[in-house]
């Protein structure tokens, strides 16, 4: 089971613990905070279902890297699977963008780094150099950049849109959700997203296989941004008027 004891197991609150296995379970983002937040890396049952999650996100390009990230998380996996550098042991795999670079020297040198990591801590560097990443919790579409024919990854985050060079997973523009002015699926592989004028780009389309998948989460997006801005638009408007009311009553007690 997950949980080793029955305030564990409350504390959480997290599954059932008759329902769910170690192989069954997938944790989300807010899961996963909570168990780094609360438990040490003593307990290795959690610990080896976050890894292994994480891992395979990184391997399916799930969460993009670029390549400097890549080893790192490459090497890191060295050292859980094999521990300490011993030469043409460590059969590491890597994101698929990357299984053509010649990277063992690269691999390797930070391996050696690693003697005496345990696989524990490995483990638990791993989870949190993944969360750490910009790619982290946004999804993203392949898709082509209309205006230079070349390819990209679109990314709907929370309160903006990222976009990543395809190849090398570098950041090429990001464009916040508060200078959005709306978006349109023009034909089934052709999305156009409008900025405010002063925007540096007021205008971006991308030709993509799921831009009306694209529309939906941006929509999606977008409405939980709106909404939480007006309440934090609201919020400061009441502490505002308190505001002034205390200074009022203060100016009437003094005169």
């Amino acid at each position: 089971e997950i949980w080793k004891t029955e305030e564990e197991q409350s504390s959480l609150n997290l599954f059932d613990k008759h329902l769910y296995t170690l192989e069954t379970v997938q944790l989300n983002p807010v899961q996963v905070d909570r168990l780094l937040e609360t438990f040490d890396i003593g307990c290795p049952a959690w610990l080896n279902q976050v890894y292994v999650q994480t891992r395979d996100e990184i391997l399916q390009g799930v969460v993009p890297c670029t390549y400097d990230e890549a080893t790192d998380l490459a090497s890191l996996q060295c050292q859980i699977v094999v521990g300490n550098h011993r030469p043409n042991e460590c059969r590491t795999r890597m994101p698929f963008e990357y299984d053509d670079f010649k990277l063992k020297k690269d691999i390797e040198t930070k391996h050696r780094k690693l003697a005496g990591l345990s696989q524990k801590k490995a483990k638990f560097r791993y989870v949190n150099f993944v969360r750490s990443l910009k790619t982290f919790g946004i999804r993203f579409f392949p898709a082509e950049d209309t205006k230079s024919n070349q390819p990209v990854l679109m990314g709907i985050a929370d309160e903006r849109i990222v976009i990543l060079d395809y190849l090398t997973k570098d950041t090429k523009n990001v464009f916040p959700f508060s200078n959005l002015c709306d978006w349109i699926v023009s034909s089934r592989k052709t999305l156009q997203i409008r900025f405010e004028p002063s925007s540096k780009q007021s205008l971006y389309t991308l030709q993509t296989n799921e831009s009306e998948e694209i529309s939906r989460l941006i929509a999606d997006k977008y409405f939980s941004f709106v909404v939480k801005r007006d309440k934090e638009l609201s919020l400061r408007k009441l502490r505002q008027q308190q505001k002034r009311q205390r200074r009022q009553r203060r100016d009437r007690k003094s005169g």
